[in-house]
């Protein structure tokens, strides 16, 4: 098995040397000859192009395009480029929401929101200039039966939820939770916030004079009741759809789910749900009952404030016994009186337990499927491996694709797959038979030295000599 790894762990190491080689090249000809989009992706506007040196398209959404650009006037400094195109967005005031959002963001600075540094005015269009994350949405690993650990789930719960309430205490509201909107990197070990384009001071009714009249905004699988109603929002709708953030990435299933949009809405203002402990039954009752108040549907009985949920994390994660026994399903009123105690049903459906191949926090490791043996875009290129092993056997993984492209993170997931597989197999292998079995021989092998020494002694005359003395 080792001299399997040794030849494994080689090869991937130096293609993950010419994949790194490979990316350095590409850059620096992009730097010399300008950006080249690939098929598919976006050119950048001539504003952008000749203020940055663009390296590669990140992502684009409904009314930009974000991309990685090193900029020559800061020391070449990498930095996330938003080119804000107002012609993807006719009729809606496009450039006065960028505005609005580079303004926010300014204002804001915490560890788990992304840095805006700058925003550019041009005479066709605008840019924001941001902080880059070396990482990916948390829905980037999340459905097809895949989710996160509940632990993962705590974390994001404390983390983000940390940067929700100092947002609310600078009056500042989100207003579209969602986990495409946080950022994880695995290399650096933490998430951001992002994407405020929808976001609004408390109070502030500019953007009411941006929206068309009756248009509601957000994202329908996320929204808070008020929101789909087109009330006045406060700090209570960013808990709901945090609530709902946190519910599909620890289930792998949205609350709410509809055949059109109108259906999805209308689910939000009155569906009842049930706990998340009854969809994976290794989410604690204490975890399960923080998101349903969370996501109650009026904002009077669920948390006020993001501090409260904080609190509750704090009392919940010291002592959980006591936590539920002292906050009932009752209490959950979305819940219905579903019981918060995790559900087992009869047969073993438990689809939990495996961690992603890449390293991330997930839950299940996802059956090799057509889609992920093909290659695929630049943010999400993996390599596939699967391990078929029994008690005393292991199946090396097997490499269904690895090509030049191959960034060397995941060259290390690969290893780290691979590492964690044989460390679970030599624990199943050195069980307490074995250990028995060793501690025998160990004994076997003294007493037969002891014994081989006092016949050489005897023989030798020494055992008569040392008796007589």
């Amino acid at each position: 098995v080792r001299r399997h790894y040794t030849a494994v762990d080689q090869a991937a190491k130096e293609l993950a040397r010419a994949a790194l080689q490979a990316e350095i090249e590409k850059e620096e000809k992009q730097a010399l000859r300008g950006y080249e989009p690939e098929e598919g992706e976006i050119p950048p506007s001539p504003e952008v192009a000749k203020r940055f040196d663009v390296i590669l398209q990140l992502g684009k959404g409904g009314m930009a395009v974000v991309y990685l650009c090193r900029d020559p006037r800061r020391r070449g400094r990498v930095f996330a480029v938003k080119d804000i195109r107002a012609e993807m967005k006719p009729g809606m005031k496009v450039e006065q929401r960028v505005e609005h959002e580079a303004m926010l963001l300014k204002e804001l600075d915490h560890p788990g929101i992304v840095k805006v540094y700058d925003f550019l005015k041009f005479p066709r269009g605008s840019a924001i200039v941001m902080e880059f994350i070396d990482g990916l949405p948390l829905d980037h690993e999340i459905g097809a039966g895949r989710r996160i650990t509940w632990d993962f789930g705590a974390r994001i719960l404390r983390e983000i939820g940390g940067a929700l309430h100092y947002a609310h205490e600078k009056g500042v509201i989100h207003r579209d939770i969602k986990p495409d909107n946080i950022l994880f990197s695995e290399r650096h070990s933490i998430m951001k916030l992002v994407d405020f384009g929808l976001a609004r001071m408390f109070g502030d009714q500019t953007e009411v004079h941006m929206t068309r009249t009756g248009m509601v905004v957000g994202t329908p699988h996320y929204m808070s009741p008020e929101q789909v109603s087109g009330k006045v929002l406060d700090q209570r709708s960013d808990v709901y759809s945090f609530g709902a953030t946190l519910y599909y990435l620890l289930t792998g299933q949205r609350h709410v789910e509809g055949s059109n949009i109108m259906d999805i809405l209308e689910q939000q203002r009155s569906k009842e749900i049930l706990p998340p402990s009854h969809l994976q039954r290794d989410i604690p009752a204490w975890l399960s009952y923080i998101i349903g108040k969370m996501m109650e549907i009026k904002a009077d009985d669920r948390y006020q404030t993001m501090q409260e949920v904080l609190d509750d994390l704090d009392v919940a994660e010291a002592d959980p016994e006591h936590f539920v026994r002292n906050n009932p399903r009752g209490q959950v009123k979305r819940y219905a009186g579903a019981d918060l105690a995790p559900y087992a049903p009869e047969t073993d459906s438990y689809t939990g337990g495996e961690e992603a191949p890449d390293g991330w926090p997930s839950s299940q490791a996802p059956a090799v499927s057509e889609r992920s043996t093909n290659r695929v875009s630049r943010r999400s290129k993996r390599v596939v491996v699967t391990s078929d092993s029994s008690d005393s056997v292991i199946t090396l993984p097997e490499v269904t694709e690895i090509d030049q492209a191959t960034t060397p993170a995941q060259m290390s997931a690969m290893l780290r797959e691979i590492s964690a597989r044989l460390e679970k197999t030599e624990k199943r292998m050195v069980g307490p038979g074995l250990l028995v079995l060793i501690v025998l021989l160990s004994v076997l092998i003294v007493m037969l030295a002891i014994a081989g020494g006092l016949l050489l002694a005897q023989r030798e005359g020494y055992l008569q000599q040392f008796l007589g003395w």
